[in-house]
């Protein structure tokens, strides 16, 4: 997933600007960014105390930010869903992609 996202932000450079917090602090894919895609990356807040503590903390990093349209995926990104549902900061987008093999059971 994440290098599907920087193929749609390549494919729309110069017409939005970007905030990327990725949840395992993992850049890696920001790599492949067109130069010109103007994209802050940021840690991810606070994490520790259970699901609703940290919908709290993105509550709060979403209100700061105060972004145009929310794109969360994967169930690792579930309490930026809850909190953007709860108080409503921005229109939002969830994208599922499945599983990597890594995680499909074994085959018989």
């Amino acid at each position: 997933m994440p290098l599907r996202m920087v193929r749609a932000l390549n494919h729309f450079v110069g017409r939005f600007s970007h905030v990327i917090i990725a949840l395992d602090n993992n850049f890696d894919a920001a790599a492949q960014f067109d130069s010109c895609v103007d994209a802050t990356l940021l840690p991810p807040p606070y994490r520790g105390g259970g699901t609703v503590r940290a919908a709290f903390a993105d509550a709060r990093m979403l209100r700061r930010l105060r972004p145009d349209l929310l794109i969360t995926y994967n169930w690792g990104a579930i309490e930026w869903a809850i909190a953007n549902r709860l108080w409503r900061i921005a229109p939002h987008v969830h994208l599922e992609a499945g599983f990597g093999k890594e995680r499909s059971p074994p085959r018989e």
